[in-house]
């Protein structure tokens, strides 16, 4: 799972975005890109898919949605890959963010 959890203090609907990019580029045949939010560690929504006929340039990914949460329920974002290279994220914030806030009942 994710090295991080937000876990909600107050039951509602939550705004959840975020922007990720890859660190390195790497050459290859077609690959598929997607981002999920996981609750309580169990895959609750895709919030992005982009397919790419080749893998030739650093990609940058954005993503959003909205989930209802229960009071101390968590979730965490995944960004999984069908690549066989290494895409492993940029480790520079600026690059790479989420932001959630509780938007309703």
């Amino acid at each position: 799972g994710g090295a991080w959890k937000y876990c909600a203090n107050i039951s509602g609907k939550h705004s959840v975005k975020t922007q990720l990019e890859t660190a390195s580029a790497a050459t290859g045949a077609a690959v598929n890109f997607r981002i999920y939010i996981y609750k309580t560690g169990v895959q609750a929504q895709q919030i992005h898919f982009s397919r790419f006929p080749n893998e030739t340039a650093v990609k940058g990914f954005t993503g959003s949605g909205t989930i209802s949460l229960l009071a101390n329920e968590c979730i965490d974002l995944r960004f999984e890959n069908n690549s066989t290279n290494n895409h492993s994220l940029s480790g520079t914030a600026v690059s790479n963010w989420v932001a959630i806030e509780r938007v309703g009942n």
